[in-house]
């Protein structure tokens, strides 16, 4: 159990974020949220959530992507959580390496206003590139600590290239407390120079009210899904680093020998159309549903439907996804990569290296048809990872960023 440090303020905290619920995306960022909610039990939170400018004409509603941040208003007020979201400018493809400098340029001044209002005794920063840098540069100007949080790309990916990999780690270096949501992020900043005794390990956690052991049929009722199938179950973004593309293809080599299955495939992204027409031309049509985005007590009733939940990613942080699917009492078939070898063991799911067709194959022919999974074991094995108990672990690391500063 963790400890909250007594007799000592609340302290007040700016969470800076760009992945952050918004009236235009009710789901982006719904795990920053669910922290934020939590730490403002114990602490004084204000969010800022800068996002890119674009023009708000209505001839560019042909960008959905970027036309959707011309939406959002400068202040906004999400489920109860007040939020500041101010713009920066970004050239797509060109302004990668001075993100965190057009993130500076476009937040100081809003932080600065917050700050002298307020007093921020700590700022967290959630994702290190462009957020944590931009935080960082802010956070010296008006002499507050910081402590950066690592999610994923930011160090599997981010930490390899140049030009970010220079700002990132300069910002780490003099970071007074850093933490990452898994033990593979803290060990891939750790090779990179980072000093292990500085970084907090902090898993994501899960909102039990939502996901929970529910029943299988009475759940695939409400959402009109068949009951004499087995169902296989992916909820995120469709997009490149997630591996769809291999799951896809691994339910012709499973169609060989099985046919009463479907796979179901809940959100959206840029690879929709791609991933529709690869299962049109492999055959497999039939046997997956495209869900689209749904929201996320919505996702809670797919968890409840399914056999098994899928995550075939290339790289990942701490999918908050699989802790939810476990929590749900559901087995997990997924990559060997970035936190999950820390949250799936033998009897709550199948672990398979990225991009082996084969082995996911056989992996979801084992998860669906041959192995007996003990639902209540696999949702006990989530008892305790609860966004509270997080909530606590990183107000440990405020006090201990502000001690040290």
């Amino acid at each position: 159990m963790v400890m909250t440090p007594t007799n000592q303020p609340r302290l007040k905290v700016l969470l800076f974020t760009n992945l952050f619920p918004n009236p235009v995306d009710n789901t982006r960022g719904i795990f920053t949220e669910q922290l934020a909610r939590e730490l403002g039990e114990i602490c004084d939170v204000t969010v800022i959530c800068p996002l890119p400018w674009f023009p708000n004409l209505a001839f560019l509603r042909r960008f959905p992507r970027w036309f959707e941040f011309a939406q959002v208003p400068g202040e906004y007020t999400i489920r109860g959580t007040k939020v500041f979201s101010p713009k920066y400018i970004v050239l797509p493809r060109v302004s990668e390496p001075l993100l965190a400098a057009l993130m500076f340029i476009g937040t100081y001044l809003t932080v600065r206003r917050l700050h002298r209002a307020k007093k921020f005794d700590v700022i967290n920063s959630m994702w290190l590139y462009p957020d944590s840098v931009a935080a960082g540069w802010i956070a010296r100007r008006l002499g507050i600590p910081m402590v950066p949080t690592a999610l994923g790309c930011d160090v599997n990916r981010m930490l390899n290239e140049g030009g970010k990999r220079r700002q990132i780690l300069s910002m780490l270096q003099n970071a007074h407390s850093i933490t990452a949501v898994s033990a593979a992020l803290r060990d891939g900043m750790v090779s990179h120079g980072i000093p292990g005794a500085r970084i907090s390990t902090i898993p994501n956690g899960v909102d039990v009210s939502l996901f929970h052991l529910r029943d299988k049929w009475s759940s695939r009722k409400l959402l009109g899904l068949p009951t004499d199938k087995k169902i296989a179950l992916y909820v995120g973004r469709l997009s490149e680093e997630k591996g769809l593309t291999t799951i896809v293809k691994s339910l012709a080599r499973l169609k060989s020998h099985r046919s009463d299955f479907l796979f179901c495939l809940v959100g959206d992204g840029p690879l929709f159309n791609e991933l529709k027409a690869l299962a049109q031309s492999i055959n497999v049509a039939e046997n997956c549903l495209f869900a689209g985005q749904q929201d996320h007590v919505a996702v809670a009733g797919w968890l409840g439907a399914c056999d098994v939940f899928c995550l075939p990613s290339l790289r990942e942080g701490c999918p908050n996804v699989v802790i939810e699917a476990l929590s749900s009492g559901r087995p997990v078939v997924a990559s060997r990569v970035g936190g999950i070898p820390e949250m799936v063991r033998a009897d709550t799911g199948i672990l398979v290296e990225p991009q082996d067709v084969e082995g996911f194959a056989d992996a979801l022919d084992a998860a669906l048809y041959e192995r007996t999974w003990d639902d209540a074991t696999i949702a006990d094995s989530m008892n305790g990872a609860t966004w509270r108990s997080a909530a606590e672990r990183y107000n440990l690391a405020y006090h201990s960023a502000v001690e040290g500063a």
